[in-house]
């Protein structure tokens, strides 16, 4: 043994009710170096942050079915410093003013820039300590231009 300590990387999870549009995220993160999961309903982000508290939830605040805003409400209460990124792509400014400061750190729309989710990453006072221990992105490819919508 060399003695090196292994840091397993930070874990995300990404809440959207159009799978295509999560498996996209979820494999774009895993790239990035994030140890990315994937929830497709609320009562499935439910189940998965009863076992593990992520370092990020990005998620749909506008679900059609369930509520985003239990689910953001549950990791508040949690506790931690959990990131949370609201990603829609229905949304219009004024959402912002009902759901964006009181429980997400960041409001993002949809087809969201790579650099700018990145960006949200790697520099919100709550993720910034994340960036070191994340492995360096696998392809060495530039983000997409935009994620899926």
């Amino acid at each position: 043994m060399s003695g090196i300590a292994v840091v397993p990387p930070p874990t995300i999870l990404v809440l959207d009710d159009f799978p295509d549009s999560a498996d996209a995220l979820c494999e774009w993160l895993t790239l990035e170096g994030w140890k990315a999961q994937c929830a497709v309903s609320a009562d499935e982000a439910l189940q998965k942050l009863r076992v593990d508290l992520p370092a990020v939830v990005v998620m749909e605040p506008w679900l059609r079915t369930g509520s985003a805003m239990g689910v953001a409400a549950a990791v508040r209460q949690a506790g931690g410093d959990t990131l949370l990124v609201g990603l829609t792509a229905w949304g219009r400014a004024e959402d912002d003013l009902v759901c964006g400061p009181t429980l997400f750190d960041v409001m993002l729309r949809k087809p969201v820039d790579g650099l700018a989710l990145r960006e949200a990453l790697d520099h919100h006072p709550r993720a910034s300590r994340l960036a070191r221990y994340r492995a360096p992105p696998s392809s060495g490819a530039a983000p997409p231009a935009s994620l899926p919508a």
